[in-house]
């Protein structure tokens, strides 16, 4: 278990979901998104929390066309980069149906890495298929 295409499709909700506010307290904010028709992401509902100060989110539920929680991921230890940017240096995924959990640490982080031309070329971009 751990993390899916169709997770990381789900970067940005905006474009993909409709939100409705739930609550709003000092430090953060609750809120139901539900997915917009003819989206075809997998999850037609995700409850999230958003931490008031910084805007990032730092709890996603994701359910099911049946109701049921099927994933819950929590962002935590809240950091700076070397540059300024926020990130969470530790996310924990649970799959409930699963019954198993995956925990990323972030241990180190680096901006601004300089690489080769050779990088983007085609061939590096693309993924070899299995045999």
């Amino acid at each position: 278990m751990g993390w899916s295409i169709s997770d990381l499709k789900m970067m940005n909700l905006a474009p993909y979901y409709e939100p409705f506010l739930l609550y709003e307290s000092e430090d953060e904010y609750a809120m139901r998104l539900e997915r917009l028709p003819n989206v075809e992401f997998l999850y037609p509902k995700l409850l999230v929390r958003i931490d008031k100060p910084t805007l990032l989110i730092k709890r996603i539920e994701y359910f099911d066309s049946r109701g049921r929680k099927i994933r819950t991921q929590e962002r935590s230890d809240l950091r700076t980069g070397p540059f300024g940017s926020l990130y969470f240096g530790k996310i924990v995924l649970t799959d409930h149906l699963e019954k198993k959990v995956a925990v990323t640490e972030v241990l180190k982080y680096q901006g601004k890495k300089t690489l080769s031309d050779a990088f983007f070329e085609k061939r590096s971009l693309i993924r070899t298929p299995k045999e």
